[in-house]
């Protein structure tokens, strides 16, 4: 994961249109967004449904993933 962030100059996501999301796909955002604030890699959100930003509070990964 690192080595392909690296080419990154800004990580945006975008999950404006996501109506489910499992375990296993916060799991790995919440990795994306740990790697990154360890790396100094800017990472924004561009937009989250309303289904996600649920998963997520469920989850309890919401403050992790930086949906504050």
């Amino acid at each position: 994961l690192l080595s392909v962030l690296k080419d990154c100059d800004e990580i945006v996501i975008n999950c404006a249109d996501v109506q489910k999301a499992d375990a296993a796909s916060l799991q790995l955002i919440a990795s994306l967004v740990t790697t990154a604030k360890e790396n100094h890699m800017p990472l924004t959100w561009k937009d989250a449904s309303e289904s996600f930003i649920g998963a997520a509070e469920l989850m309890g990964l919401k403050e992790t993933i930086g949906l504050e």
